[in-house]
């Protein structure tokens, strides 16, 4: 396993993937900036989903017993750390903007945010579903 490479496979810190949980976490702060939450319930719901979708992934790769996408512990908690990091800096950015810059920018990041996973996924669906 390379350490990092600009491809939708895994790698033991950095690939394509660190991108989709980046704009996550970016779509994650902003969302919850939109909301009526205090700081410390914003944090505890962002680290809750950031941690959440982790374990999913691995859920996943023990149901298929090793079939689907290997990802690295290292991999792992760089998008822990990358996305609690990610998501205070989107958080604290965006919390003093009005809702309609909010809404101006967080619809660009989700955009690529659906992009950037559609085309992991459909590079994961191509490689490893039968």
């Amino acid at each position: 396993m390379r350490e990092a490479h600009f491809s939708w496979g895994e790698a033991r810190y950095f690939d394509l993937w660190t991108i989709v949980h980046i704009l996550s976490a970016v779509t994650i702060g902003m969302i919850i900036s939109l909301g009526d939450f205090s700081s410390l319930m914003g944090y505890v719901v962002a680290i809750l989903l950031i941690i959440g979708w982790e374990v999913i992934e691995y859920l996943v790769y023990i149901v298929s017993k090793g079939k689907r996408m290997f990802e690295a512990i290292e991999n792992r908690l760089l998008d822990i750390l990358l996305g609690v990091g990610i998501f205070s800096l989107a958080y604290h950015n965006t919390i003093m903007l009005d809702f309609e810059k909010k809404i101006l920018l967080l619809v660009p990041v989700l955009f690529l945010n659906i992009l950037f996973a559609f085309f992991g996924w459909l590079h994961y669906h191509q490689a490893h579903v039968e």
